[in-house]
């Protein structure tokens, strides 16, 4: 069925249309995956610099914080430890600043005394890294990345040191960077939908998220893929692969560079996949979509085309040839004559059925004159004296004439075909029809003696003698001949008598 359908003309057609089209969607397949390319890394390009940017505001940030903190170390109220004055000072001064998550001081043991954000019971920093560090440096110092204890956000602390007379440390002022401004900083930025920035320790923690911070905040995730990416390469890199949510994304990643000691935190970029490739994936839908219109119209065209232009012309070609086939020598192709393939090849078929008919109408012609002397020749030859005969090209009898049935007392219709051979000699039948059909296949003529019983039961001996009968194309038609050549003598006695 398949070898079937794949045989007929039209199919091959439109296999040949569909064929003919396949590069033009390879070309565009190579531009989608070319755009896409693109992207790629215009999508990433553009999260990498919102991811330094990320990176640089950090460090603006904390330049800035410690200019705020050498102007708050000579306010009287922290020099003087006093926790309400200051307190209440640090809470107005919060207002102003909204990147801070708190404002404070503590004493040189870690006792918190001062803080814009209010707390129940006692608070005590002695144990964070930057506070020690303030101590003991009496300068400037940053901290990781960890939860406030007091504020439960995610801050990076930074600490300065108030001293006395004597440049002994007398306090330490401490400032908690809110890292929500990344969300903001996320929010303002020209990336596509759904878009995430996620901080993340060294730990895989993540220390800030957008959006949704409350449901992220304070998880770790050391096992994810961009998340272990970054650990190891410690520095700035891109990667795809599914993001906390599960949700494919392209991502950057970079070290947020403020912080000291051992442990590092990066901010990552995200970018959903889908958003990346939105508008190439529309433009190449709508590629998509053209084409498969440009293959419907071309394949009707090539199907309505081809059955007028091709199907009908070889169908009436395949049609006139059975009709010759058949005997039909009047069959025509009825297509113009034109310099075309198909028109030169129905030029050469009604040629050639025009020749076929005219020679059938020789045929026929000559077959008549045939049989008008055939005709006559059988009136003339029941007129002779002697048996006369005429046979097919295979030696068998077609005619006999009255002497044969004066002479063997058979009719001629009861000696037709290998009638004739019952009233030969037994033992000379064989060799008979063997001589008369060895002298049809070299059409030549032949002579050839046998016994013949009469009417009376008798045997004769008869030369029989047999001239081929052509036609002018050299076909040979049968042989006529002659058995009136009775040998003289006594009979010879038939099978009975011995």
């Amino acid at each position: 069925m398949t070898r079937s359908f794949l045989s007929s003309l039209r199919v091959r057609l439109l296999l040949l249309v569909l064929l003919a089209l396949i590069p033009a969607r390879g070309l565009g397949i190579y531009t989608a995956w070319e755009m896409r390319k693109g992207a790629r890394a215009e999508a990433l390009q553009d999260a990498m610099r919102l991811a330094r940017i990320a990176s640089t505001a950090g460090e603006r940030l904390v330049e800035g914080t410690h200019q705020i903190l050498i102007v708050l170390a000579r306010l009287p109220e922290v020099r003087r430890q006093n926790a309400s004055a200051c307190s209440a000072l640090f809470t107005d001064l919060l207002k102003s600043y909204p990147y801070y998550s708190n404002l404070g001081a503590a004493k040189p043991n870690g006792e918190v005394f001062c803080s814009a954000v209010t707390y129940e019971g006692i608070a005590n920093i002695g144990d964070r890294t930057y506070f020690q560090r303030a101590v003991a440096r009496r300068d400037f110092t940053t901290g990781e990345y960890q939860i406030g204890r007091i504020t439960g956000k995610a801050v990076v602390n930074l600490g300065y040191p108030v001293l006395d007379g004597a440049g002994q440390v007398a306090a330490v002022l401490f400032a908690g960077l809110d890292l929500s401004w990344l969300n903001r900083l996320l929010a303002e930025s020209r990336l596509p939908e759904h878009s995430t920035i996620t901080v993340v320790d060294g730990a895989g923690q993540v220390l800030a998220r957008y959006p949704e911070p409350e449901k992220w905040v304070g998880k770790f995730f050391p096992d994810a893929p961009f998340i272990r990416a970054a650990i190891y390469q410690q520095g700035e890199g891109t990667l795809e692969g599914p993001g906390l949510d599960g949700t494919p994304r392209l991502y950057t990643f970079t070290p947020l560079r403020f912080g000291e000691g051992e442990k590092f935190a990066y901010v990552y970029i995200g970018i959903p996949r889908d958003s990346a490739f939105a508008k190439v994936n529309q433009i190449d839908t709508r590629s998509l979509v053209g084409f498969g219109g440009v293959l419907v119209f071309a394949l009707l065209v090539a199907g309505i085309g081809s059955k007028g232009l091709i199907l009908r012309p070889v169908t009436a070609l395949v049609q006139t040839m059975r009709r010759l086939g058949a005997g039909d020598r009047s069959a025509r192709t009825g297509l113009p004559h034109s310099s075309s393939e198909i028109g030169r090849l129905a030029a050469a078929l009604d040629e050639m059925a025009g020749g076929l008919e005219a020679r059938q109408m020789g045929v026929y012609r000559m077959t008549g004159q045939l049989q008008e002397c055939e005709e006559r020749f059988r009136r003339l030859a029941d007129r002779a004296p002697t048996m006369v005969w005429l046979s097919g090209p295979d030696g068998l009898r077609t005619f006999f004439n009255r002497a044969w049935l004066d002479y063997t007392g058979r009719t001629p219709a009861e000696a037709m075909g290998s009638g004739w051979l019952d009233s030969l000699h037994p033992d000379d039948r064989e060799a008979c029809l063997h001589a008369c059909l060895a002298a049809s296949a070299a059409r030549q003529e032949f002579r050839v003696e046998y016994r013949l019983r009469r009417a009376d039961g008798t045997y004769h001996r008869i030369l029989d003698t047999g001239i081929p009968r052509v036609l002018p194309d050299g076909s040979l038609v049968g042989y006529v001949g002659s058995g009136g050549g009775v040998i003289q003598g006594a009979p010879t006695a038939g099978p009975s008598s011995g």
